[in-house]
């Protein structure tokens, strides 16, 4: 992880929100039985709300309950 992405990990969520906008974006959730679902698109941040942009279909809120877990990857990842 680069000295940038620790950095910007220990910024208010809304900061690194922002920071987040129009990049590429990925949500992988899982649920109680262990089963997962994948979506990924573009970060829109209006403010006070993120969402993942996921032209042409439509875009999602992702809710606040999960901003605090949202972490930059590193950019090995980020090219596989």
């Amino acid at each position: 992880m680069t000295q940038g992405s620790r950095t910007s990990s220990k910024l208010a969520p809304s900061v690194r929100l922002f920071r987040g906008h129009g990049k590429p974006f990925t949500l992988w959730l899982t649920d109680e039985a262990n089963e997962s679902a994948v979506f990924s698109g573009v970060a829109r941040w209006d403010g006070s709300q993120l969402f993942l942009d996921r032209s042409p279909k439509p875009q999602f809120e992702i809710r606040s309950e999960w901003h605090a877990r949202i972490q930059p990857v590193a950019n090995e990842v980020e090219k596989t």
